[in-house]
């Protein structure tokens, strides 16, 4: 490790970009979402779009990667890990309240992900399903779009030939708000037939009023374009996707002191590979929450349910659907001013029904200094291919139970002056997991291990005058109980450094990204770590009146890395961004 990425590591301890401390449930933004209105059993993390910097990177994944304890991928799979999950279906994705998993194992698909109109992101790290079903098994990530006051307009032009174009518009501006969004990317890709063309439209349309509001929320987008596959086993493949989501959701106000949330989602999707037949999926959720809020405590209550329907050719018969209704509750109770007790349990009606407990404590012993402690329990049934897919090389196995994980978590926050830190701890037992194994050739799906996760995050913002000084310092144990072995996409060490200054129309920021000791398995399904890397960017601003110019050098020293084997990530590459708002 040469003393660059040793002063970043010690540095990084003392520093980052934002604070953690988000009330459990009070989450900003005029969309109504299932974050607001349940109550989580631990505080969540709230980042801005301009702290993720996604107008200045090649793709989203590459913003989240630079936060502690998350890790992303879309080059093959696509991944939101959080804290070494390693897979994207035991972590919720929600895009304006609507859950973006399905039930076939595969997770969520970056293109119901709206980047383009992204306001801020919610993350809850540990175990959810008590607040929000099995698909949080080990945490949860929220996108939620901005509200639009006047017209955007968004110009991008970077590397690899890319090109970005966005417009948005509010359409109505009186008691009933609307507003639609348009985006169109094209790119020729860092490697060979990696090129893409993707369009996406948004509508919102909705209403704030005393006593009640509600907001209705649907995306349409399609992606056509080449799929490279790995640089061990290449990929001739093309692909045309298509999809379109939907919600709604309400919060009405019955009495003083009881509120009633009703919500739905649909969505759909068709992700085929170049001209051959349709491979749809479609998954539908409703629900009912009462909540009931009195001097110095709160209690809600819950039903939802969920449809999905899968067509496609490595399923039996061509297709499957399942069905699955989960009740739920939870309970806020004040102390007193510096002290807050929080519960929260739910029952999945899945064919494996499991209950999914979760407590924390929430306190502060001043305005300066907080902290919490926390243990919760998730529950993850097989999935639909796992239990029952078939291709080739390929079986899926009817007897798999699910998986479960319980996490211990302990954090404080101090802030004096101008300066914030956190710090957490935390121990996760994930058990019955299910991996693949080899049987004369044929992969099949056995619960076969146990893995335990340890480790701690350290973040801290520092702004002195003009000066903005962040940093992120984070260390996972990430182990197979029974062997020993590490898991894999749980890189040991994850550091980011950030300085910048913000003048009166200029303003820079350099930022350092390093990883270490990062697993994955190779072609032998034997375990390789593909060592550490760092990447240093850099960002230029310039502002005048309405108008925002952006610039960035992402790599410069043209770092080489993989995040998952045979998957290159992104060479040096540069990107600069129009922006107005009339």
């Amino acid at each position: 490790m040469d003393l660059r990425v040793l002063a970043l590591l010690i540095f990084s301890s003392l520093t980052h970009a934002q604070t953690v401390f988000e009330p459990p449930m009070q989450v900003s933004g005029d969309a109504v979402d299932r974050f607001q209105f349940r109550q989580t059993h631990r505080p969540v993390e709230t980042i801005k779009r301009e702290q993720l910097r996604l107008d200045t990177k090649t793709q989203l994944s590459d913003s989240l990667n630079q936060l502690p304890g998350v890790q992303s991928r879309f080059e093959g799979s696509p991944l939101i890990s959080i804290r070494g999950s390693q897979s994207s279906f035991r972590n919720l994705v929600l895009q304006d309240g609507v859950p973006l998993s399905f039930a076939d194992g595969i997770g969520f698909n970056p293109l119901f992900i709206a980047d383009e109109s992204l306001e801020s992101m919610t993350i809850l790290k540990g175990p959810g399903s008590s607040e929000l079903g099995r698909d949080a098994m080990h945490g949860a990530v929220a996108f939620r779009s901005k509200i639009l006051q006047s017209p955007e307009v968004r110009l991008s032009a970077g590397s690899f030939e890319s090109k970005k174009v966005y417009l948005a518009t509010p359409l109505t501006q009186g008691p009933v708000r609307s507003q639609a969004t348009l985006y169109h990317t094209t790119a020729s890709g860092y490697r060979p037939r990696s090129d893409k063309d993707l369009k996406r439209a948004t509508l919102r349309v909705f209403q704030n009023a005393d006593s009640y509001r509600w907001s209705v929320f649907s995306l349409g987008a399609q992606e056509i374009g080449s799929a490279p596959g790995s640089t061990y086993f290449s990929s001739a493949d093309s692909f045309n996707n298509w999809g379109i989501m939907s919600g709604a959701s309400a919060q009405i106000q019955i009495f003083e002191s009881l509120e009633v949330q009703p919500h739905i989602g649909f969505k759909k999707i068709d992700q085929r590979p170049g001209s051959t037949a349709p491979n749809i999926t479609t998954g539908g959720n409703f629900g009912l929450g009462i909540k009931k809020t009195l001097e110095n405590y709160s209690v809600d209550g819950f039903y939802e349910g969920y449809n999905e329907t899968f067509t496609a050719s490595y399923f039996p018969g061509g297709a499957l659907s399942q069905q699955t209704h989960d009740f739920g509750g939870g309970l806020r109770w004040d102390f007193n001013e510096s002290l807050t007790l929080l519960a929260s349990a739910r029952y999945s009606g899945s064919e494996q029904g499991a209950l999914s407990p979760a407590i924390g404590l929430v306190g502060m012993s001043s305005s300066e200094e907080k902290f919490f402690a926390s243990y919760a329990e998730g529950h993850h049934p097989p999935s639909l291919s796992q239990k029952f897919g078939e291709s080739l090389g390929f079986r899926g196995n009817p007897a798999l139970v699910g998986e479960k994980s319980r996490e211990l978590s302990l954090g404080f926050e101090k802030s004096w002056s101008e300066v914030t830190t956190y710090f957490e701890a935390f121990s996760r037992d994930s058990l019955n997991l299910i991996e693949n194994q080899n049987f004369s050739g044929t992969y099949i799906p056995q619960n076969i291990s146990s893995a335990r996760a340890t480790g701690f995050e350290s973040t801290t913002r520092w702004n002195p005058n003009s000066w903005i000084l962040m940093g992120s310092l984070s260390y996972l144990k990430n182990e197979n109980t029974q062997t020993k072995e590490a898991l894999t996409y749980s890189p040991a060490i994850q550091a980011s450094l950030s300085i910048g200054q913000v003048l009166d129309r200029w303003s820079w920021t350099l930022s350092e990204t390093y990883w270490g000791d990062y697993f994955a398995r190779n072609t032998n399904n034997q375990l390789a770590n593909l060592g550490q890397w760092n990447t240093l960017d850099l960002q230029l601003g310039y502002q005048v009146d309405k108008i925002q110019l952006l610039f960035a050098i992402n790599n410069i020293f043209n770092q080489p890395r993989e995040l998952t084997l045979g998957y290159p990530e992104a060479p040096r590459n540069f990107q600069l961004t129009v922006s107005g708002v009339f």
